[in-house]
């Protein structure tokens, strides 16, 4: 089943296309519970005109290649939820120079308190039915409103629900954890995240970027400071999709550097924290799959572990598991513009 965010829907292309990654999240669909279901699938009307809502435009005011991180703000969440203590996640999913942006929202040591956006301008159909796919069976229930085409709430096995809605060209989730904002009523937070996010994209009133948001996500790494901040163990407190794509997406971008086992360049402590730290990596992304199996960011940066795993020991196996993985997260709808070069790569070596 899919999930999104106790949290995914999920961290880390502006990231980790730089520091190479990993990010949101949707339950495991198991053959049975595929098969059982049978989605309410959203259909589209022809033409249909765009919802208007109160001072909302027809397009998204912000430039090319926004990012979530300058359309939503910690303070916005807060006020949504009633909750403070957030910080900005940077999710592995976030493909926004393609015009595909997500980013999450967490409390340092409550998973279930993470919120994730995910944005997809293309193929919104195809997402909105993908994602209903694996939700439990029976819980998706169609939401109506103004500023939106069409929407539904769903639940899924993790323990999240999620809101998906379509407007104009996009598709629009938000993932949250219900368990996790107790007196607030299920739909009535998804539908709030949900407007909150299409007036922050269509109202003209985006906030200005986060410049602190991805450094305080990073630092906020649930891994102990001593020995390069790398565990020994996956923690067995990581129980959910969500927290264990993070656990995984942070340890990538700290400790596996773009080209580490490639380019002669970097020192001995350097290659030492990667070796560490990407079995860690696979045994998250891993467990993480057998929570969420449609996530395909989780096939990602799995994908990249195997890749640079089989970089520096030169495993076959490595490279097979890495080039089935990443083609699986193309296969799923991840951006080619993204998975598409590490995936030549792996096979070039």
């Amino acid at each position: 089943m899919i999930s999104v965010n106790k949290s995914i829907r999920l961290s880390i292309i502006a990231l980790l296309t730089v520091a190479l990654l990993a990010g949101c999240g949707n339950p495991v669909a198991t053959e049975s519970a595929t098969a059982a279901q049978t989605p309410a699938v959203v259909q589209e009307p022809a033409d249909a005109p765009l919802p208007e809502g109160p001072g909302l435009h027809e397009t998204i005011t912000l430039p090319d290649g926004w990012t979530m991180d300058q359309a939503i703000t910690m303070a916005d969440i807060e006020a949504v939820t009633g909750q403070t203590g957030y910080q900005f996640f940077p999710e592995g999913a976030s493909d926004a120079k393609n015009g595909n942006p997500a980013g999450s929202f967490t409390i340092a040591g409550k998973g279930d308190r993470k919120v994730g956006f995910f944005v997809f301008t293309k193929g919104k159909q195809e997402k909105a039915d993908y994602f209903q796919d694996f939700a439990v069976e029976g819980s998706v229930e169609g939401i109506d409103s103004p500023v939106w085409d069409h929407g539904y709430i769903a639940d899924f096995m993790d323990g999240s629900s999620a809101i998906v809605v379509l407007r104009g060209d996009c598709c629009m989730r938000i993932n949250y954890f219900p368990d996790g904002h107790a007196g607030k009523d299920k739909t009535e937070l998804g539908t709030a995240l949900a407007e909150l996010l299409i007036n922050k994209l269509y109202g003209g009133e985006a906030a200005a970027p986060l410049a602190s948001a991805a450094p305080e996500a990073t630092q906020e790494a649930a891994a102990p400071a001593e020995n390069g901040g790398i565990p020994d163990a996956l923690p067995s407190e990581l129980t959910s999709a969500a927290t264990l794509n993070e656990f995984a997406t942070k340890l990538f971008l700290e400790h596996v550097k773009a080209n580490i086992f490639i380019a002669p360049v970097f020192s001995e402590e350097d290659l030492a924290n990667a070796r560490k730290a990407l079995p860690l990596i696979i045994e998250a992304t891993t467990k993480a799959v057998a929570l969420d199996a449609g996530m395909a960011e989780l096939y990602y940066l799995r994908g990249k572990a195997y890749a640079y795993t089989y970089y520096d020991a030169k495993d076959a196996a490595m490279q097979e598991k890495g080039l089935a993985d990443l083609q699986t997260a193309m296969d799923m709808g991840l951006s080619e513009d993204m998975v598409k070069p590490e995936y030549d790569q792996l096979a070039s070596k």
